[in-house]
Order: C-alpha cells, then structure tokens, then sequence
C-alpha cells in the first residue's frame, strides 16, 4: 500500500530505515556525505514525521513494515521542489514509479511546478524517475579538493566581497552565462531561476568580478553545517582563463582550511572543470538532473498546470 506517512509509521522508519539501502536522492547539502541509509540516525526519522505539510513524503507500507520512501522539500521558492530522501524497492518497478507520482501529486498540490532530482549517473533509479514523469536534464561532475591539499597558486584578487548581492544582479549574471536550452529546463524567467536556487545551508561568503563596469563573474562559497567547503561559480562566457582560476582562488582563501572544498560543476561549463583540474581538484561523482514538470509554458513565458 502506497500513502502518505503518519506519525504513527515512527517504529517503522527506526526498524526497517535500517533495511532499506542507501538514500537515492543526493541534494547540494548531501553531496560528498555518505549516505548508507534512508533513514538510519534517529534523528532523521524524527525530522520527516515533524516536518508534516513542509516536506510531504511517502512510503510504501507492507504490513507492518516499510518497503519504500520518497520525501520533497522547497528549494528557494514555492513553484519549485526537489526529492530530498529516496529509496525505492527492488522488486517492484510499478511500486516505486506510483510511490515518485505520489509524492510529486502532493507536491503539485502545494504549488509545485516542478520537482528536480538528482542521482548517480548509473543509478537504476533513473528508468523509473523516467516512467514516473522525470526528464533527464544534464550531468553533473563533483569535483573534490581535501583539506589537507590546499596549495593556492599566486591571486591578483580581482574579486571583491560583496555583502549583499542582489536577486536581479545575479539573474543578469545567469542570463549571460547560462545557454537558452539549459535555462528552458532550470529556469527560463526570473521567478522560475529563483525559485531553482539550491539552498544554502550554512554560513555564506560571496564576491564579484567587475569589467568594464559590469559584473562579469560571482563566486559564493558555503562553510559550516556539512563538513566541507563548498562553492558555486558563475563567469561571463567571454572572459578568459585565469578569471575562473581566481574564482578558485578566492573561494579556497575564503574556506575553512581544515576542510574539504567541493563545487557541483554541470558538464557544459567546460572553462570551469580545466580551471578546476588546473588548481588541483579532483573529478569524483558524476550525477544526473532529472525534473518533472507540473506545469507547461505558453506564449507569453507563464506557466499554467501541466493538466489545466
């Protein structure tokens, strides 16, 4: 039986979380984290029963025990979802594509456009996200420098902090640097790129690169809650090299220096992975995004429920 989950389902998750295998979905704030299990801390169990209406979730239910579970949650915005927590049974392809329709059905109910998710490009996963209404977007390369190995090679420091960075300024940045087709698919006008925007999740710092009076490279890196330093990159197409190696720079000066850095980089930003690889980052995981659209575009860019 495939339902929502209930306060009641708490022995459940603690006797069989265990049992289920390893966590399918890996967002931003998971990546570089082994993930064994659904739910196999204590405290994640207590965490979906106490989210409630803010991160629906789903479970296959045989018995008295747990044979699956899908959870979403909100990214930066209220049109757009992700599945957090992920496993599916084995021996059920049409149990597990119900229970992903499921959870996405609740999702839509509480104004979701669309629902990303993310798993490892092998992952067998992917053919039932595609029977459930996932479409595969790009690939995407976690590229990995340790703690230990953080040798920074002479900066010029062309980035500047910047305290506060403006929704609309890092749009325009988006616009210039993103090509038309991945922008249909992530987000093509402002509400939509905003509303995609992975979370945080920890202390943030930021910096700008400015040419010829315009901003023409951002760069935020995220410390604290995960263990690891982790950074995000954005540089105007026309620009050379050695501005992306100063992005580097900056976000590995700016990192706790214990601590590993790790930057999710989509397989078209091919200037960001050479600059990576030149500055000692090491490719690790490749992952696939996947989203499922609720809602469908007309002529004038808004968006209407996909079965209006």
């Amino acid at each position: 039986m495939i339902r929502t989950i209930r306060p009641t389902d708490v022995l459940r998750l603690i006797f069989d979380g265990r049992n289920l295998g390893p966590d399918c979905s890996h967002t931003w704030d998971k990546l570089g984290v082994y993930q064994n299990t659904v739910f196999g801390p204590t405290q994640n169990v207590g965490s979906i029963i106490l989210q409630g209406q803010k991160e629906p979730c789903t479970v296959i239910v045989n018995g008295i025990h747990l044979g699956g579970l899908a959870s979403v949650r909100l990214r930066s915005g209220p049109t757009t979802w992700e599945v957090h927590f992920l496993n599916l049974p084995d021996d059920s392809i049409e149990d597990s594509v119900s229970l992903l329709e499921f959870v996405c059905k609740l999702a839509g109910d509480r104004g979701a456009h669309k629902i990303f998710l993310r798993v490892p490009v092998e992952d067998s996963v992917i053919s039932m996200a595609k029977q459930s209404g996932f479409e595969v977007l790009f690939k995407e390369i976690l590229y990995k420098k340790l703690g230990n190995d953080r040798a920074q090679n002479e900066t010029k420091y062309i980035f500047e902090e910047a305290s506060v960075t403006s929704d609309s300024m890092l749009y325009r940045i988006y616009s210039e640097c993103i090509s038309p087709s991945v922008k249909s698919d992530y987000g093509l006008t402002f509400d939509e790129w905003k509303d995609s925007l992975e979370p945080a999740y920890g202390d943030v710092e930021e910096a700008v690169y400015v040419s010829e009076g315009k901003i023409h490279g951002w760069i935020r890196v995220i410390t604290g809650k995960t263990g690891s330093n982790r950074m995000e990159i954005l540089i105007h197409p026309t620009e050379e090299l050695f501005v992306w190696e100063e992005a580097i720079n900056w976000g590995l000066e700016k990192g706790i220096r214990s601590n590993p850095c790790l930057i999710l980089v989509p397989e078209y930003q091919t200037s960001l992975k050479l600059a990576l690889e030149k500055s000692g980052f090491i490719p690790n995981e490749t992952y696939q995004l996947m989203a499922a659209s609720l809602a469908v575009r007309i002529e004038n860019s808004e968006l209407i429920p996909a079965k209006a």
